[in-house]
């Protein structure tokens, strides 16, 4: 991947998802992920819509 903010989104989504075995991640803290969340959906779906 050529582009370094989306392999460190990746990286941060990667840590919410380990958060639901280990629940490291405050509650309070989620309302931001949320938004990091649905970044990169929507920068995946570009990418997607790209490619075809």
């Amino acid at each position: 991947m050529s582009d370094p903010a989306f392999f460190k989104t990746f990286r941060q989504l990667e840590a919410l998802h380990r958060n639901f075995y280990d629940e490291e991640i405050l509650e309070e803290e989620f309302p931001e992920y949320y938004s990091i969340t649905m970044s990169f959906i929507s920068k995946i779906d570009d990418l997607m819509k790209a490619k075809t």
